[in-house]
């Protein structure tokens, strides 16, 4: 039988087509927008990932975690990581609370060292500063958010003749609130204290003074931006103050919890020059390593200072969203590294919304933890 040379011709043309398919698929997948990486380097906090968390704090002398504030699962988080991490080398943890409240914490007795709690429960604390067996375990690195009332009373009592102490006393004789901080600074121009109390070298003075210009700031819309760089500014230089108390044979290695806005590599959303974009910059001129970690919650809720809110934030990022339907566990860790690395790859002009905002948080951090859902912490 002589072969059919118009068949043969055809299963060639379809052999060559399928072929050309085969090859156009592969570069789509090679040459992509780089997501395709990302079922491959996640991994479940309760189990690998918390070994994965571990290796990456062992390698790196900085280890910044960026929490959500008011839920139960960052702490809980800490407190399976932080045995570990002393033990390789982690002393001191470096806190969004202000030195006076980070000494509080550390120094009290009993349940009530702080009336009100906010960012750390006093059992928080004693967990680590137990552990750790350091008088210096928890280092304040911001501003008094709280009890700003309850710190100019102390510097009261060590002055108490002074005049322009007694009328910021009077003046927030029914509580402080944030209004009141331009009236407040003023009161307190030119005034220097004739007795002042320190933690960690921080004057307690000068909390109080930089709290009220950063609240003053953040007291009219125009000025919100001013506010937040001198807050960051104060997290640079309260941090590099404690830091470099540190003898010449201490562990350099330093736990960082704060916000997720804090905890930036680059300009974050606000174009401010965060703590975390200052750390990562630090590390790298003293031959250091550093690893951001960023959390987001697909839902549940937060509780902070008595208010309980919803904490889904699917709706107000293209990558929270794509990312929490990609999660496979219930505690999602993703390794962004690779997907950074792909995504550079894409020409800008090819890059997809979705695409951009990944690489925003590719760029801002080393790994995101993606909770399913979150609930509010139990003070």
């Amino acid at each position: 039988m002589k072969p059919d040379i118009r068949a043969f011709m055809m299963c060639k043309k379809i052999t060559l087509a399928v072929c050309a398919a085969l090859i156009t698929s592969a570069t789509v997948v090679g040459q992509g927008n780089g997501r395709e990486s990302l079922p491959f380097t996640q991994y479940n906090l309760q189990d690998d990932g918390r070994s994965f968390l571990l290796q990456e704090a062992q390698r790196a002398s900085f280890f910044m975690l960026g929490e959500l504030h008011g839920e139960q699962e960052v702490p809980q988080l800490l407190s399976a990581l932080w045995t570990e991490m002393y033990r390789s080398g982690y002393q001191h943890i470096a806190a969004e609370i202000s030195p006076w409240t980070a000494d509080k914490l550390q120094s009290g007795k009993g349940d009530d060292t702080l009336a009100i709690e906010g960012l750390w429960t006093n059992k928080e604390a004693r967990f680590v500063c137990h552990t750790a067996s350091n008088r210096q375990t928890l280092w304040g690195c911001d501003m008094e958010e709280i009890s700003l009332d309850l710190l100019i009373h102390d510097l009261a009592r060590e002055n108490r003749q002074t005049t322009p102490l007694k009328s910021v006393e009077a003046k927030i004789k029914t509580g402080y609130n944030r209004k009141l901080s331009p009236a407040l600074l003023t009161t307190l121009a030119g005034y220097q204290p004739a007795s002042d109390l320190k933690n960690d070298g921080i004057s307690l003075y000068e909390s109080i003074l930089l709290s009220l210009k950063v609240d003053s700031a953040r007291a009219f819309p125009e000025s919100r931006f001013k506010a937040q760089l001198l807050r960051e500014n104060m997290m640079k230089d309260y941090f590099m103050r404690q830091y470099r108390q540190l003898s010449t044979n201490a562990s350099r290695k330093i736990l960082f919890r704060f916000g997720r806005n804090h905890m930036h590599r680059g300009l974050d959303g606000r174009g401010v020059s965060t703590l975390g974009n200052f750390i990562s910059e630090f590390a790298i001129a003293e031959g250091l390593r550093s690893f951001n970690v960023a959390c987001f919650a697909a839902g549940g809720q937060c509780k902070l200072l008595g208010d309980t809110f919803d904490a889904d934030e699917r709706n107000d990022d293209l990558a929270f969203r794509f990312l929490s339907e990609q999660a496979r566990y219930d505690q999602t860790i993703f390794d962004l590294r690779p997907l950074r690395v792909n995504l550079h790859k894409v020409l800008e002009k090819d890059r997809t919304d979705l695409d951009k905002r990944l690489l925003f948080w590719a760029d801002s951090y080393d790994a995101i933890i993606c909770f399913r859902s979150v609930t509010p912490r139990d003070h």
